[in-house]
């Protein structure tokens, strides 16, 4: 269980732990919930995002690694794509570049990408076509409010 939370800061004194529980019947059963393709290569990492963006009404498609988020994106069309920077086979800047590189409408859909590197491959990841960043280790908080201004719910 350590190693699932290990890419997670601790919630900050005082901050509410409680994920919302989406409660919407049509949410539940998918009708209308934004997809979130989630490209994370960390078995744990990908896992415990996805349950915490499922608790928060999203609809979570994972992939492995960029080549695999690549052929799901074309398959079924995200609201959004959230990617690892570092993952084998294709990083996040090299997801970000194809996809905007496609004309197919999934080529402006919005990228988040994850990052523990340092600035310049954030830079690179920008400039490849990501929309924003969140820093790693994960704050929730952070990743929910910069996924709700690419997202609208």
């Amino acid at each position: 269980m350590t190693s699932q939370l290990s890419y997670f800061e601790a919630p900050k004194r005082g901050a509410v732990c409680a994920p919302r529980l989406n409660t919407d019947r049509r949410q539940l059963e998918g009708i209308g919930r934004p997809k979130v393709l989630l490209a994370e290569d960390h078995d744990d990492t990908r896992d415990a995002l996805s349950m915490l963006l499922e608790l928060q009404g999203y609809e979570v498609l994972a992939a492995r690694d960029g080549e695999e988020a690549l052929r799901v994106a074309l398959q079924v069309a995200p609201d959004v794509v959230i990617t690892d920077y570092d993952m084998p086979k294709l990083d996040g800047a090299g997801l970000a570049r194809q996809l905007r590189a496609l004309s197919h409408p999934v080529g402006s859909i919005p990228i988040l990408v994850l990052t523990a590197l340092n600035q310049s491959m954030i830079a690179q990841a920008m400039e490849a076509g990501a929309n924003a960043y969140v820093s790693k280790p994960v704050d929730f908080y952070t990743l929910e409010q910069t996924l709700n201004g690419l997202v609208q719910k």
